[in-house]
């Protein structure tokens, strides 16, 4: 059983997750997401009588509260609607002791499924090509100001397509790299006519992110360097497929940068290899990952 989420705030997911409740019965197993929807379905499940059915929550892209006593209830919150979860579905092969770690969890419970690419032909245009500029995207967990200190050393165009101007209110950007704001469609041709990518994510999260930007990117034949060791790794082989470096290590972030400026050679034969990679990032290959764990539940229930 499965039902799009629609956008909107709490008392729409409130609302979505009561009709989820009330239509579970008949169905061998429920599909909720990882966030206040699935959270208050799964409360439901375990606080109203009724059999419970078996749950696999997907997306599950949790953070650490930074007041101790709010973690504290979130960890209260997590293990109680958990107990009416059989599997969580994470990204990244590191977030399964993170997650069972920072919030009690059984290790067990949680599953890796790899992300997906989102290049649908269907829906974007763009044009591949070998560019002249180093591209880095997206809003949630970048940190662009190691990104832009990295930079300062590389003399090689850049264009960073961010629209969160927090991000960038202690930053002064230097004359080589710009920013934009850009489309989902034009997110895309930045990727597809760039030299390489650089993902410069944040460290100390829970979760490891930028999955759909870094596979993208592959997908379309382009080298990718990603702040995230233990995360990017599930995807990435260093110094194969891509690079990666400590998250806030500007003068590794530097090197890495101008190692992909300096050969282009190795950075369109890296380009060639992450491709290749890449081409088992499909959504079908998602979807059949996620409905064998769903399959797993079904028997064990």
């Amino acid at each position: 059983m499965y039902e799009q989420l629609p956008k909107g705030g709490v008392l729409t997911k409130m609302k979505l997750a009561w009709r989820l409740f009330r239509a579970r019965k008949g169905h061998d197993v429920v599909l909720v997401t990882g966030d206040t929807c699935g959270m208050i379905f799964s409360l439901l499940q375990r606080i109203l009588p009724g059999k419970r059915i078996p749950t696999v929550m997907v997306d599950c892209l949790w953070y650490r509260e930074a007041s101790w006593w709010k973690r504290e209830l979130k960890h209260w919150q997590m293990r109680f609607c958990l107990e009416a979860v059989d599997r969580c579905v994470v990204l990244a092969e590191r977030e399964r002791r993170a997650y069972a770690e920072e919030f009690g969890i059984d290790p067990a419970k949680l599953v890796f499924v790899p992300h997906h690419t989102t290049l649908h032909p269907h829906r974007y245009s763009f044009t591949r090509s070998d560019g002249d500029y180093i591209f880095a995207g997206g809003n949630g967990d970048r940190d662009y100001e190691t990104f832009v200190a990295a930079m300062r050393g590389v003399s090689f165009p850049c264009v960073i397509a961010c629209t969160d101007d927090a991000r960038f209110s202690r930053i002064e950007l230097p004359p080589h790299v710009r920013r934009v704001s850009a489309s989902h469609e034009e997110f895309r041709q930045w990727i597809a006519g760039c030299a390489f990518l650089v993902l410069p994510m944040q460290g100390g999260l829970l979760h490891s992110g930028g999955q759909q930007t870094f596979l993208n990117a592959m997908m379309l034949g382009k080298p990718v360097v990603v702040t995230d060791v233990a995360g990017g790794s599930s995807y990435i082989e260093h110094g194969v497929t891509g690079l990666l470096v400590e998250p806030g290590q500007v003068r590794e972030l530097q090197e890495a940068i101008a190692s992909l400026v300096d050969n282009p050679a190795e950075r369109r034969a890296m380009g060639k290899r992450a491709e290749q990679a890449a081409q088992v990032y499909t959504v079908a290959n998602c979807y059949d990952r996620i409905c064998a764990v769903a399959d797993e539940v079904i028997v064990r229930s």
